[in-house]
């Protein structure tokens, strides 16, 4: 345990609280979603960030065997509302990708 004159340094993979009023969520995406999402070279969270006002962007997880199979994760943040129109606005920008 550190002494008093010692601060404890935060993780490096420790996750930030949201301000009151705010959360945050995360959403797993395989390979094929991540390209729906950055298909063409257009950054289609670009589009979620306008329509909602919910900060959303492409992460590398933690999990390194998911990083390492190429899996991302979609971190989402804003207002209970803006988090869950977000969501569906991702779901559907993959949903689209696996249509033929």
């Amino acid at each position: 345990p550190p002494t008093s004159q010692q601060q404890q340094q935060p993780s490096p993979y420790a996750q930030p609280k949201p301000p009151p009023g705010m959360m945050s969520v995360r959403l797993i995406v395989g390979p094929q979603q991540v390209a729906a999402l950055t298909r063409g070279g257009q950054d289609r969270l670009a589009h979620v960030r306008e329509m909602t006002g919910a900060l959303a962007r492409l992460v590398v997880p933690l999990d390194t065997a998911a990083a390492a199979a190429g899996d991302r994760e979609v971190e989402i943040a804003g207002t209970q509302g803006q988090c869950s129109q977000a969501q569906q606005l991702v779901q559907v920008l993959v949903q689209q990708q696996q249509q033929p």
